[in-house]
């Protein structure tokens, strides 16, 4: 999943352009750093409200990096959900306690968790001891799509994007 964010300030819009068309590097230079620091502050923004470590995130999500030829980057994450074992999963009487949103523990009733196989949750598809099934919390993906995670992260681009287009300028004018 590709979350998008477009620059709605025209005078942005316009300067971007010219300057595109006077230093391409500098350009490039400052979306690229610019998305760079837009993940890390997803990262920081999705692990505010969620029980998920960095190395979880960073390990399903990337960034297309802009080119000269397109002008635009991307943070790309992906729609695999994460294992129950990654939120803090205990086994307790009732089933396994998971805490997915940071301070909401639940506990999830019929469910269990094996060892043997990594510490993974599981739970019962029928009365009989088996077959079983791989229990999941939500994706990197959902999380990011969150108003909250958005809307942060919109707000962080639209105030440093213009700052890495003026460090990159000076950069490259010397």
């Amino acid at each position: 999943m590709r979350l998008s964010h477009t620059i709605n300030d025209r005078k942005l819009k316009e300067r971007m352009r010219k300057d595109a068309e006077a230093f391409p590097r500098a350009s490039v230079a400052a979306i690229n750093r610019t998305a760079r620091s837009a993940k890390t502050q997803a990262n920081r923004t999705v692990r505010q409200t969620y029980n998920i470590k960095a190395r979880d995130f960073n390990q399903v999500t990337r960034i297309r990096k802009a080119t000269r030829n397109t002008l635009q980057a991307e943070i790309v994450t992906s729609e695999r959900r994460i294992s129950l074992r990654r939120y803090s999963a205990r086994q307790m009487r009732k089933g396994v306690r998971v805490t997915i949103v940071k301070g909401k523990p639940r506990v999830l009733s019929g469910t269990f968790i094996v060892k043997s196989l990594g510490g993974q949750v599981f739970r019962r598809k029928t009365t009989a001891r088996l077959p079983i099934e791989k229990m999941s919390g939500p994706s990197v993906m959902h999380m990011m799509a969150s108003r909250n995670v958005f809307r942060k992260v919109s707000q962080f681009i639209d105030r440093k994007l213009p700052e890495e287009m003026d460090r990159a300028i000076k950069h490259f004018k010397r």
